[in-house]
């Protein structure tokens, strides 16, 4: 099993306000839990796309695990 670990920050803060962890048995199976993810949670979708969550910055780093 591998793991797809998505912590999304506001600029200001140094910790990690959101962690998401997406499983799967290849690479490709969790990256596909993710992108779907991406299409119903607008906080991750925003901050991972375009830095942004409405008016708030935001960064997501991402890593495999």
């Amino acid at each position: 099993m591998v793991s797809l670990v998505v912590e999304t920050f506001e600029t200001k803060r140094t910790f990690p306000i959101v962690v998401h962890t997406f499983n799967g048995k290849t690479k490709t199976e969790a990256m596909g839990y993710f992108r779907a993810h991406l299409k119903t949670d607008s906080f991750l979708r925003g901050c991972t796309e375009t830095g942004y969550y409405g008016l708030i910055p935001c960064r997501v780093s991402i890593y495999w695990k």
